[in-house]
């Protein structure tokens, strides 16, 4: 057969993709033909709706109030999620053509877009993916609730485990995919107090290996971004910063590391504590960053510290926040350096996967107390503390065992 008849791999990957995603979103419609289950894509699809369709600010009051009227079926009460619209209008970029479909049609169409990227982008930049894994990774507990709700933060973890599995490997660089990489880098920042430590070390990787294309990409795509918000609501600035703090106000949103200390110290105390606490953590992990800068430091070990600290001063909301340290995780367990044993691999991976669930059926028994949600961030510490001391677990590989020159770090 001549190489000129053969279907180019990429377009059969694009195929294959298309195809999966069209089987899993008429499939969900079908399988789900009386339930509207994700309560954040109903808020993401009532806010496009009143911003492409109606013509309606998605801050205002009135769209507000539809929402807990959809939602709840009344006005909510004190103490319960206001499902505000608290993202930058520019996050409703991938949802204009979803505004114009029906609700139920809409939300399969979303979850298998997200479903479907959560398992095929990682083969894009892990090309020696462990297969167990790349099949299994939305059985963690905090991506299964993300997928259930709709909401943004599964796409932003997989858009930077793929960013950063495409980084990290220098043996492929192309201006194409650096292009690519820094426009999807730039739609990260809807979501800035999940992905900003993470989009700071990732431009920093960029800066080290010269990669000016992607950095160039990321800028104008950012400054695209906010150009369409101010051209479709003007007054977005000043609204989504008034819904910012209506948002924190009415969950009680409180950081973690303050939540943490207020169990043994009075609130004052355990303020104050805290914010010491977190300049502590900035100042430790600017001087990883200048030791990683100067080739003495581990990729891997940084990531898995920006993973813990993005955590670690997050408010406590909901679940689907802890994907911010499944990032580095999930990194790890995709890039499968032969240096680390397979078998290392599969027990902390499926032990990540018990534990997550583990607090969920505990709060269901009642036992939140002793098993809150929180519990597989302390699994989360001792698999960084694995990685902070095992000399054989740091060096991230993807393509071959060849490592980059530009990549070469010491433990």
């Amino acid at each position: 057969m001549s190489k000129h008849t053969i279907i180019p791999r990429k377009f059969i990957f694009l195929l294959f993709f298309l195809l999966f995603f069209l089987l899993l979103s008429i499939g969900i419609y079908v399988a789900t033909p009386d339930n509207v289950f994700g309560n954040d894509f109903y808020v993401f699809h009532s806010a496009s709706r009143a911003l492409f369709i109606e013509g309606i600010s998605p801050y205002s009051e009135q769209v507000e109030i539809a929402n807990q009227l959809g939602v709840y079926g009344r006005v909510a009460q004190p103490g319960e999620n206001l499902l505000t619209f608290s993202y930058p209008p520019y996050a409703l970029f991938l949802f204009y053509s979803l505004a114009f479909l029906p609700l139920k049609l809409a939300q399969s169409i979303w979850i298998s877009l997200l479903f479907s990227l959560l398992l095929i982008l990682p083969l894009l930049s892990y090309p020696l993916i462990p297969r167990w894994a790349l099949i299994s990774s939305f059985c963690l507990y905090p991506i299964s609730f993300g997928l259930i709700l709709g909401n943004y933060a599964v796409l932003i973890g997989t858009l930077l485990v793929f960013i950063l599995g495409y980084l990290l490997d220098s043996t492929r660089p192309s201006l194409k995919w650096d292009v690519l990489t820094g426009f999807l880098l730039a739609f990260c920042t809807i979501k800035p107090q999940f992905s900003a430590l993470f989009i700071l070390f990732i431009l920093l990787l960029a800066l080290r290996s010269k990669r000016w294309r992607l950095i160039q990409s990321f800028i104008i795509s950012f400054l695209v971004f906010i150009a369409f918000s101010f051209i479709l609501l003007p007054s977005w600035p000043l609204e989504w910063y008034q819904q910012l703090f209506k948002y924190v106000d009415s969950n009680q949103a409180i950081p973690h590391v303050t939540i943490f200390l207020q169990l043994f110290l009075k609130e004052s105390t355990a303020n104050l504590l805290s914010i010491m606490i977190t300049i502590l953590m900035f100042v430790v992990l600017a001087w990883m960053l200048r030791k990683w800068w100067f080739g003495s430091f581990s990729s891997l070990k940084i990531l898995a510290f920006i993973g813990f600290l993005t955590y670690f001063i997050h408010p406590r909301t909901v679940s689907y926040e802890q994907i911010t340290f499944l990032v580095p995780f999930l990194i790890w367990i995709f890039s499968n350096p032969p240096s680390t044993s397979t078998l290392t691999k599969v027990f902390f991976y499926f032990s990540a996967i018990l534990i997550s669930w583990g607090g969920f059926f505990a709060a269901k028994a009642g036992w939140v107390a002793l098993f809150p949600l929180e519990w597989i961030f302390l699994f989360y510490i001792i698999w960084m503390g694995y990685i902070f001391l095992s000399p054989n677990a740091v060096h991230l590989q993807t393509h071959d065992s060849t490592v980059p020159q530009t990549l070469v770090e010491s433990n």
